[in-house]
């Protein structure tokens, strides 16, 4: 029984990876409905954390920012699957800091501050690993760059050493 639970983790990650990736090829709502019912269906109630990481962050990344009733909710899922992701490999861990840290980089300056440090800590496991995450680190240079150029005061001189390592990793 125990393995085959085992077997079907990367099955239901995959079924909830692929509707995501079905509503990002068109922001279809209606598909990132389908998302959250099914992290909620397979994976938050599960056993395994890296299932219940999982589940809360595609839940996070699926709700509506738009809807007035789902936005806060985006933080609690994202929130959640960060301190659960802890207990992860740091490979998770990156990948998630860098969905929240995208997440709060629209906040407050309290949360934009948070944003810069998640976006920094998640780049430094990507770069300093053995496979190096290469969209991941993109991902964060991109992130730091947006905060450095709309920061107030901006500071472009950061803005431009993180988009152009953005650039120069994308095009590898």
């Amino acid at each position: 029984h125990h393995l085959l639970k085992y077997h079907l983790f990367p099955l239901k990650v995959s079924i909830v990876r692929s509707s995501y990736e079905t509503a990002l090829t068109n922001y279809d709502q209606e598909w990132f409905k389908k998302t959250v019912e099914l992290a909620k269906q397979y994976l938050i109630e599960s056993d395994d954390i890296l299932s219940q990481v999982e589940g809360n962050h595609f839940i996070g990344l699926s709700l509506s920012p738009r809807d007035e009733n789902e936005k806060p909710l985006i933080k609690v899922h994202l929130e959640k699957a960060l301190e659960l992701s802890k207990s992860c490999n740091q490979f998770v861990f990156a990948r998630i800091a860098n969905s929240v840290a995208e997440n709060l980089s629209y906040g407050n300056e309290e949360e934009k501050q948070k944003a810069v440090q998640l976006f920094e800590e998640s780049l430094a496991i990507k770069e300093n690993t053995e496979i190096k995450d290469l969209p991941g680190i993109a991902r964060s240079c991109g992130g730091l760059g947006r905060y450095y150029f709309f920061n107030k005061p901006d500071e472009l001189e950061k803005a431009r050493k993180y988009f152009e390592k953005d650039l120069e990793v994308s095009i590898d």
